[in-house]
């Protein structure tokens, strides 16, 4: 398999499950993002190609309910550590979504 290349995404802060970085994080963690119906291709094949090991580059690009860029974060080395599947039934009324966990061992926050 090919390295996976460096994806860029944009994300509301509502999206981000995980608490954001400050500016000087630095190190590794992971975040968990919440995307509904309107997904980024390059994005979901970035999931599918670290799913299997394979760690790579993700930019965040997070921005507030008005769509002002808040806060830039890079993650080197990372991977797609955990997905969940839209949960369906009769139940469930909302909109599809799934979660993401993207794991990584380094971080620059602009």
């Amino acid at each position: 398999m090919t390295t996976p290349e460096n994806v860029t995404i944009t994300v509301h802060e509502d999206q981000i499950q995980s608490d954001l970085p400050p500016q000087d994080s630095a190190g590794s963690g992971e975040f968990t993002l919440v995307r509904d119906e309107n997904k980024s291709a390059a994005f979901t094949e970035w999931i599918e190609q670290t799913s299997d090991t394979d760690q790579g580059t993700v930019t965040l690009a997070v921005v507030d309910a008005q769509n002002n860029l808040v806060r830039r974060i890079h993650l080197s080395n990372a991977w797609a550590s955990r997905w969940e599947g839209p949960q369906l039934g009769a139940a469930n009324g909302g909109p599809a979504t799934e979660q993401v966990t993207i794991t990584y061992e380094d971080i620059t926050v602009e």
